[in-house]
């Protein structure tokens, strides 16, 4: 199967007089914001299916081994802390996020609206803004990084000498 391929050229709107370098600055900013969310969305599946391991951990250690159900449960309610900070965890519709506060997802979301709203380059504030919410999301995938290297694995090789199912990201 063959693809035909087109050349093209891609023109600024003549009516605009936003320079090159700001349209540069507003799609880097984007990609950015774009890759950020990405990113928290992807912790946030993994974030999941480690605490449904961890409960089905928690479960198959029971009293025989309850040291190692103890420590699934502290490092499934880790997982849920830093869950929490990502996204709105108590949000079932719409409508729930005028009762709960945002997670750091709606701020990526609104973010990426706003630098795309215009042809212009983003706001000093809407790039200050930017750079906080993402240095948030980065802090915490760190939290999630170091619970993963630390007591997630930790309780691996415990439930590994046991004979339990290990968590896995």
């Amino acid at each position: 199967e063959t693809m035909a391929t087109a050349d093209f050229t891609i023109v600024k709107d003549p009516r605009l007089t936003t320079p090159l370098k700001a349209h540069r600055h507003q799609f880097d900013l984007q990609l950015e914001l774009t890759q950020s969310l990405s990113a928290l969305n992807a912790a946030v599946n993994r974030i999941r299916r480690m605490r449904r391991q961890l409960g089905a951990l928690d479960e198959a250690a029971g009293e025989a081994q309850a040291d190692l159900s103890t420590k699934a449960k502290a490092a499934a309610a880790a997982l849920l802390a830093i869950e929490a900070v990502l996204v709105d965890v108590n949000r079932e519709s719409a409508r729930d996020i005028l009762r709960n506060p945002a997670g750091l997802d709606d701020g990526l979301v609104d973010l990426i609206n706003t630098v795309a709203i215009s042809d212009r380059e983003p706001t000093e504030q809407a790039e200050a803004v930017s750079r906080e919410i993402m240095a948030k999301v980065t802090a915490e995938l760190a939290r999630l990084q170091a619970l993963e290297a630390g007591d997630i694995a930790a309780i691996n090789r415990r439930a590994a000498d046991a004979g339990i199912a290990h968590v896995g990201g």
